[in-house]
């Protein structure tokens, strides 16, 4: 029997040993047993849940699925999480013709999501008010409700990328929870760090940096500064430095979590955090530095992670970045075909690593002076990211700045300068006067108006999508 074989036989054997229940029943268990749980690493509240439909997928071996959903069902079944594990990575392993589970879209853990032991608590305490007569508290118990669903709702919509509907969602459940909570409650905390995250992905830091500040002291007060929570946030504050620009005060921050997370978490999402560390090093032009960082990231993902993994992948383009840095372009590009090839393959064409790795690729043709490949893979990145990200997201405006600079040096100067400025107004909207990208794009203006060549086009400096998570 193969590797991936022996998986499903387990699994099906696990399910007659406990009764042979049917999907919806062992589902049911699987939301009873997280709701009497505590939260995991990087979660505040979360609640897990599978649909009947997945449980029906995994028993009868269809797809290799995560390992937390296997360990999920594996639970529910009273059967012994270690020894699906070691199964589950022996599947991993093996060459089978199963479909593969593709990962989370994200290398980063999910943002918090309020169990439905919450909404059930809270209305029964207005049911046992109202029935009492105390109608104002029954009401106030009604509203903690009606937030709680709406927070859960703008977590959905931010998951599907419906970022500006999810940020008002957010805003107007952050209101409901002051007025009846007020600012430093747990509950308030949770949807403002949610908010900052919104407000993160849609290019305005400066005020996702203050929400995350405030948000991140208000917890170090309730829980001090190596709790789970706490060190979420702190974790959060190093990704908004990271994208401010601020890499000495970033490293700092990556540095301090990692420590803490090795000695606490488990080791995949160590390697989150290493492999941002690695991206601040290789912003800081240290590519020695980021190599290593990035190969020891690297070297323990394929101890865990399949081949085609989102997360192993995302470390793999970040070493073909140093390529780059290094001067070596033909195992640069080597290396971002085959990593994008797989990415099409896991995520699609309509992803932002997908946009990230396709943009480095443009990159490589303007650092081989091929500037109309340049432009023309500048425009179809930019087209796709306006779309997915909207055309003010900072990841978006750079890659129109590097289309600019790929005109800039096809001698049509004029559009080149039409499209620099108006790039550098958005900038300076969403990012700040401040920022090195504006600034970037800034001295890219002047030295084009002075009769000069500029800078050449800017890398992105960090992962075009990874999820600040709370």
């Amino acid at each position: 029997m193969s590797t991936a074989a022996r998986l499903p036989e387990a699994l099906r054997e696990a399910h007659m040993a406990s009764g042979a229940p049917s999907c919806r029943t062992i589902a049911r268990r699987i939301r009873k047993l997280s709701a009497s749980a505590g939260p995991g690493p990087f979660r505040h509240g979360e609640f897990k849940a599978l649909s009947h439909t997945t449980v029906n997928d995994v028993i009868k071996g269809k797809r290799i699925p995560k390992l937390e959903t296997l360990l999920l069902i594996v639970d529910a079944l009273g059967g012994d999480k270690g020894f699906f594990t070691n199964l589950w990575q022996d599947a991993q392993a093996g060459d089978d013709a199963l479909p593969r589970a593709t990962g989370s879209r994200t290398a980063e853990p999910a943002v918090s999501f309020l169990s439905a032991e919450y909404v059930v608590e809270h209305h029964a305490q207005a049911e046992t008010l109202f029935k009492e007569g105390s109608y104002e508290d029954a009401e106030r118990q009604l509203e903690l409700v009606i937030a709680g669903a709406q927070h859960n709702k703008a977590r959905v919509l931010y998951t599907r990328g419906r970022w500006a509907e999810a940020e008002a969602l957010y805003r107007d459940t952050l209101k409901t929870r002051r007025h009846l909570l007020g600012d430093e409650d747990e509950e308030t905390l949770a949807t403002r760090n949610n908010l900052a995250l919104v407000l993160f992905d849609q290019g305005q830091v400066h005020e996702a940096q203050a929400e995350h500040e405030a948000v991140y002291l208000a917890f170090r007060s309730l829980h001090g500064e190596d709790h789970e929570t706490t060190l979420a946030c702190r974790y959060n504050r190093a990704r908004i430095l990271h994208r401010c620009g601020r890499l000495a005060e970033a490293e700092d921050a990556f540095r301090s979590v990692l420590e803490v997370l090795r000695r606490t978490a488990e080791r995949r999402v160590s390697l989150i955090v290493q492999n941002n560390l690695g991206r601040v090093l290789y912003d800081r032009g240290d590519m020695r530095a980021a190599r290593t960082e990035f190969e020891a990231v690297l070297s323990a993902q394929r101890e865990l992670l399949r081949e085609d993994h989102p997360d192993l992948l995302r470390t793999r383009h970040n070493i073909a970045l140093v390529q780059r840095g290094e001067g070596r372009r033909d195992d640069a590009e080597r290396e971002f075909k085959e990593v994008l090839k797989l990415q099409r393959q896991v995520l699609g064409e309509r992803h932002a690593h997908v946009f990230d790795t396709r943009h480095h690729l443009a990159l490589l043709d303007y650092d081989r002076r091929r500037f109309g490949l340049a432009e023309e893979g500048f425009r179809q990145v930019m087209k796709d990211q306006a779309e997915l990200l909207g055309v003010r997201h900072p990841d978006t405006l750079r890659t129109r700045r590097n289309r600019a600079l790929a005109i800039r040096d096809q001698g049509d100067l004029d559009e080149a300068a039409r499209e620099l400025g108006a790039v550098l107004g958005l900038q300076e909207q969403t990012l700040g006067p401040d920022h090195d990208e504006t600034a970037q794009t800034r001295r890219n203006l002047a030295g084009l108006r002075a009769g000069s060549a500029g800078a050449e086009p800017a890398r992105p400096p960090h992962p075009a999508s990874p999820r600040p998570t709370g």
